[in-house]
């Protein structure tokens, strides 16, 4: 039997600036590492980057994916369509970040 599946983020991203001082997401990861859910993760946020470890550990005990939103790499209308959030090309540095140093989290992008 497949393992139920834990989704953070969509229609709103669990790494919205709040999260860099309220930490909700990380509390709700440490739940699902005790419990050893699968995660999947779509953010716009290089904040998730506090989160890493926390999320190697998932991946060992079961799975966790992250995707990382790409709507454009044109910054001008990166700001006009996602104001407040991490610039498309740093997000596609924390892909490779996570493809380098941890290779457990699966991780991809979402085209929208």
């Amino acid at each position: 039997m497949l393992p139920d599946v834990i989704a953070l983020g969509g229609v709103s991203d669990a790494y919205q600036q709040a999260e860099a001082k309220y930490k909700n997401s990380m509390k709700i990861l440490e739940v699902i590492r005790k419990y050893k859910y699968p995660v999947g993760i779509s953010t716009k946020s290089t904040l998730i980057k506090r989160d890493l470890d926390l999320l190697n550990d998932i991946a060992k005990q079961t799975w966790c994916v992250i995707f990382f939103t790409i709507t454009t790499l044109n910054q001008d209308l990166v700001n006009f369509l996602e104001p407040n959030t991490s610039p498309p090309k740093e997000r596609l540095k924390m892909i490779r970040l996570i493809k380098n140093k941890y290779p457990k989290i699966n991780v991809g992008v979402n085209f929208m």
